[in-house]
C-alpha cells in the first residue's frame, strides 16, 4: 500500500501556464536559458531554473517531489532535473537523467543513510513520476503518459 503526505503544502509550485512564477507565493525564480512554449517549461541543453532558497537547505522529515520531462535531444550525459546543490554545497537530494543508461536517477542522503532509484526511460516521450520521501521509506510512482502533440509544439 502507498501513502503519500497528503498534508502537504508546495513550497514550489511552477506550472509554466504564462510565466516562471512560483505559485506557492514563497520563491523567486532564476531562469536561464529557458523558454515558455505552449505552457511548457523548454530547456535547450545547459537551461536552468534556480530556486537559490533550497540550496543545500535542510529538508525536514518528507519530501515529496512531481515532475513531468519529455527527454529530446542530449548535450551532455548526465542532466540534473531537481535537486538543491550548488557549486559549493553537497546535494542531499536530487533528479537526473543518465543519458547512456536511459536511466533517472533519484538520490537522497539524510543523516541515517543514503538511497538511490533508477528508472528506465524513453527518449521522445513524456516521462512522469511522484518522488516521495520520509524519514524510514523512499518511493516512487511512475506515470507513461500519452504524448498531446500541443505540448510540445
Amino acid at each position: 500500500m502507498l501513502f503519500l503526505c497528503t498534508e502537504c503544502t508546495p513550497e514550489l509550485h511552477l506550472n509554466f501556464d504564462s510565466d516562471f512564477s512560483d505559485r506557492s507565493g514563497k520563491s523567486t525564480v532564476a531562469v536561464n536559458r529557458v523558454w515558455l512554449r505552449n505552457n511548457t517549461a523548454v530547456f535547450n541543453g545547459d537551461g536552468e531554473l534556480r530556486v537559490w532558497r533550497f540550496s543545500g537547505g535542510y529538508i525536514g522529515n518528507q519530501l515529496m517531489i512531481k515532475l513531468r520531462f519529455k527527454p529530446t535531444k542530449f548535450h551532455s550525459q548526465k542532466q540534473l532535473l531537481v535537486g538543491n546543490c550548488n557549486k559549493n554545497t553537497t546535494m542531499s537530494y536530487g533528479a537526473l537523467i543518465d543519458t547512456k543508461s536511459r536511466e533517472v536517477v533519484m538520490t537522497i542522503k539524510t543523516t541515517n543513510g543514503s538511497a538511490t532509484i533508477k528508472i528506465h526511460f524513453k527518449v521522445c516521450q513524456i516521462f512522469a513520476f511522484t518522488w516521495c520521501f520520509t524519514l524510514d521509506r523512499l518511493w516512487k510512482v511512475i506515470h507513461q503518459i500519452p504524448i498531446n502533440p500541443k505540448w510540445f509544439q
